[in-house]
């Protein structure tokens, strides 16, 4: 049977004429659509569905652009959390912070536009920090989406937008000035150049590559279960490393154990992202973590792997509070144009071109390689998942049973 929507169109009360024997007719209709309010302000607080409250705005059938405004950021807010867009997301929470911006009591003077203004300050109560000031602060926001239960959002959030928190606060990057920036721009160019078409998209964000996927061929491809904390531990390395083939990294954080249980809280809830979404077969050195009729235990793991990321973020957050790095970062239009340069270079020398290369042949083969199992589907797949020993003591470290 097809779906039937059922929409009220009038709600009419009786009551009793005192004195004639009869009765009167009372329009209750916006005072029953003010309860529709209050649950749609509720789903949007909780859920951050807005379907409610966009169609209570449109029976309203008033012309205020400051609550079109509202409503059309809130949109945004929605098919962000639904869609796990954490683009839409961010836009959303940008325009909505710039629409309830300024005296709020100007909304209007209609019951409906005055219920508006209730419902703007029950959100600014409900996002705090993400409605003020200029900046939507990337912890803040990873703390707000895990609050209200949006675990998957969560996951995607830390794992597309930390790198590149890492590198614009100085916590972990690769340039400081022009000669840095330039010894950059030749290896990650020389990686591009090598990239295969389908691959290229991997440098559209190029702190998000350098942080989650450069030098991962000098990692071993073992059974272990260290293969995260091998990368993290190479990376760490990769502060001193005086080998002209490689981008020696900088920081501003002087603890080198804070910083390698960052990075490798971070490599780890990307592998619980990638076997969670995929049920994987075995990947970085995990095994596929559950059958699909395991929901609790993946809900474990989830949290784990959340709460031990903004433990140790919060860590290396508070050792760098008061300090700022110089940094100079690289776009990918600049790698696209050195890959040209070296194309050119190659058409004419009928020779493929390879600059300091270093082996990055083989990165770009591991980072293909470490892609593609995390996309190949295995089904029915059991639990076996262990963490490497000298994580299981840190603070914020839930053992898994």
């Amino acid at each position: 049977m097809p779906t039937v929507q059922i929409r009220i169109v009038k709600v009419l009360t009786e009551t009793q004429i005192s004195t004639l024997p009869a009765y009167e007719l009372l329009d209750q209709t916006q005072k029953y659509n003010m309860f529709d309010l209050l649950i749609g302000t509720g789903a949007f607080l909780s859920y951050g569905k807005t379907d409610l409250l966009v169609e209570y705005w449109k029976g309203a059938n008033l012309n205020n652009p400051k609550i079109d405004q509202i409503i059309y950021a809130m949109r945004n807010i929605d098919s962000g959390i639904s869609l796990c867009d954490i683009a839409d997301l961010e836009r959303g929470l940008r325009s909505l912070r710039e629409a309830i911006r300024g005296d709020l009591s100007s909304l209007g003077e209609t019951p409906v536009e005055k219920y508006f203004e209730f419902v703007v300050r029950s959100i600014q109560q409900n996002y705090g920090s993400l409605l003020e000031g200029d900046q939507l602060p990337f912890i803040d926001l990873v703390k707000w989406s895990y609050r209200k239960g949006f675990l998957q959002q969560t996951l995607t959030l830390i794992e597309s937008r930390a790198p590149r928190d890492f590198v614009d606060r100085g916590i972990y990057f690769y340039s400081d000035g022009e000669r840095t920036r330039r010894h950059a721009v030749e290896i990650l160019g020389q990686i591009y150049y090598d990239m295969k078409p389908f691959e290229k998209y991997k440098m559209d964000d190029v702190s998000h590559y350098f942080i989650k996927y450069y030098s991962r061929r000098r990692v071993p491809h073992t059974d272990g279960d260290g293969y995260q904390l091998t990368y993290a531990n190479i990376r760490i390395e990769d502060l001193d490393t005086r080998d002209e083939s490689l981008i020696r990294a900088l920081t501003i954080c002087r603890d080198r154990a804070a910083l390698k249980d960052l990075l490798f809280a971070y490599y780890h809830l990307c592998d619980v992202r990638n076997m969670t979404n995929h049920a994987t077969e075995e990947y970085s050195g995990f095994y596929t973590i559950m059958a699909d009729d395991d929901p609790g235990e993946r809900m474990k793991l989830i949290t784990q792997a959340i709460d031990y990321f903004i433990h140790c973020y919060e860590t290396v957050d508070r050792l760098i509070t008061g300090k700022s790095a110089t940094v100079v970062t690289v776009d990918t239009a600049e790698l696209a144009d050195y890959a040209q340069t070296l194309r050119r270079e190659s058409r004419r020398s009928d020779v493929p071109v390879s600059r300091q290369d270093g082996g990055r042949n083989q990165e770009i083969s591991a980072a293909a390689d470490t892609s593609a199992r995390a996309e190949t589907p295995q089904q029915g797949t059991a639990v076996s998942l262990s963490v490497p020993d000298e994580q299981k003591g840190k603070a914020g470290w839930r053992e898994f049973k």
